[in-house]
């Protein structure tokens, strides 16, 4: 039973936080990709650019972790109720499922006529 459950959150999360799942692995990608252009850039330049190369690189390093930190934290915030279902609101659908009696189209006209005698 606890490893059904477990698969079942695993897949909910995976269904509702497909997209932000896809960034924070293409972030990591990218922040890999990053460091090693920049690190044979670096060894390349000369004295003067190498401190804007360096400073270039952790400003792109630190915007993807923030990216990712954000991501994450809105896969968080979305898997905090796992079991909720995502509910259209309808405001016909609303309105029907609140009466206690519900009359066929046939049912609605006989009353209809019925009052008015």
């Amino acid at each position: 039973m606890f490893k059904f459950a477990k698969y079942y959150l695993i897949i909910n999360l995976y269904r509702k936080n497909k997209r932000s799942l896809l960034i924070v692995l293409v972030a990591i990608v990218m922040m890999i990709t990053l460091s090693l252009i920049f690190s044979d850039l670096i060894v390349m330049a000369e004295d003067t650019e190498r401190y804007f190369l360096v400073g270039i690189k952790w400003l792109l390093l630190f915007g993807l972790l923030g990216l990712i930190g954000y991501q994450l934290r809105k896969i968080f915030l979305q898997s905090s109720l796992p079991f909720e279902k995502n509910r259209s609101t309808n405001v016909k659908r609303e309105q029907l499922m609140t009466k206690e009696k519900l009359q066929s189209r046939s049912e609605m006209i006989i009353n209809k006529y019925r009052s008015v005698q």
